[in-house]
């Protein structure tokens, strides 16, 4: 999971921006176990009305992701310095869910720390 990649590079200049939201039924932020994400690079928010998905949901086509609704259990890879303005790009690389794409989430970090 992401905190083995968190965990085996603890010198690689890395920022993690972890957003939670209701998407399952009774979600809320007291079932949100931050621990699984316990590094100092990381930073934690719970966003209770999804705006984050549906941001990234509505700027879909214009960086890149699938259009299909609802945005969760993804990861979004942006280089260093990257500069937002009204739409964040360029986007590095992306995936859902995370479980099933975290050797390519790996392999997109290694490819960018080999440069």
């Amino acid at each position: 999971m992401l905190s083995d990649i968190l965990h085996e590079n603890p010198a690689e200049p890395l920022a993690v921006f972890v957003v939670w939201f209701a998407v399952l039924g009774p979600d809320s932020p007291s079932q949100v176990d931050t621990s699984l994400l316990d590094d100092a690079r990381t930073v934690q928010y719970w966003d209770s009305d999804g705006e984050v998905s549906a941001f990234f949901s509505a700027q879909a086509d214009q960086v890149g992701l699938p259009t299909d609704g609802l945005l969760w259990d993804a990861y979004l890879l942006f280089d260093a310095g990257v500069r937002w303005e009204e739409v964040p790009a360029p986007m590095l690389g992306w995936g859902a869910p995370v479980v099933a794409t975290i050797e390519e989430l790996t392999a997109q970090l290694d490819s960018i720390w080999s440069n």
